[in-house]
């Protein structure tokens, strides 16, 4: 509850002024709670500040500075988390879609790799550096390949699917995108990755030109929600 927990932080931080837990807890009611990413970023500084050698206080600083569109401080700052915690794969992925989002390709797939290098079934890993191979080469092929050469074991997710069908769009390949849409759809049946799965399909009519069976999935989208 974060209305709980916003009483909770302002507490602790009455009694204790430089606890940082406090300020921590205090960065995420700001940003969950308020969506005030200014504000939250001012907490994660004084955590930071007080406990320079926390992994967390600059993981949550360079989150914070990436939703305020800082991309050159927020790598930075998520470099110095994966230097205080080498063995999590987490900000590995984060500074590889940071890096993304500025056109940093190369630096990006790096990062990607180190993170798969640290968690070889992350599929939201493979997602992204198959997106940079599009961004950055225009290399459907590859994108593709990144997919097909997941390790085993890799969990199939909304994210996964939702980006086989785009592939297949890129190709203008609308018969194997709607293939793959319906198939998708019959394994994510229920929660967000329906909701995802019932866009991609939409999609897919809409790009193909039977703009009246994507109206329909649509519609089916929204209902889910």
């Amino acid at each position: 509850n974060l209305l709980a927990g916003d009483m909770a932080a302002k507490r602790a931080l009455a009694l204790a002024p430089k606890l940082a837990d406090g300020h921590l807890a205090m960065a995420g009611v700001e940003r969950f709670l308020y969506r005030d990413f200014a504000k939250a970023r001012a907490q994660n500084q004084q955590a930071a500040d007080l406990r320079p050698n926390d992994p967390d206080a600059y993981n949550s600083l360079s989150i914070n500075d990436a939703h305020l569109g800082k991309l050159a401080a927020s790598v930075a700052e998520m470099r110095r988390t994966i230097a205080l915690d080498p063995a999590d794969s987490f900000p590995e992925f984060d500074l590889g879609l940071f890096l993304t989002i500025g056109g940093h390709y190369a630096e990006a797939r790096e990062a990607l790799r180190r993170a798969l290098a640290l968690n070889p079934q992350d599929a939201t890993a493979y997602v992204l550096l198959s997106q940079v191979e599009v961004l950055q080469n225009g290399d459907v092929n590859a994108a593709i390949k990144m997919l097909d050469n997941m390790a085993v074991g890799t969990p199939l997710n909304a994210s996964v699917a939702a980006r086989r069908i785009d592939l297949s769009l890129y190709r203008r390949d609308f018969d194997a995108a709607r293939k793959l849409a319906a198939e998708y759809a019959g394994t994510f049946k229920s929660g967000p990755a329906a909701v995802t799965l019932a866009m991609a399909r939409a999609d897919v009519e809409w790009l193909a030109g039977d703009k009246d069976a994507a109206r329909a999935l649509y519609r089916t989208a929204v209902e889910l929600i």
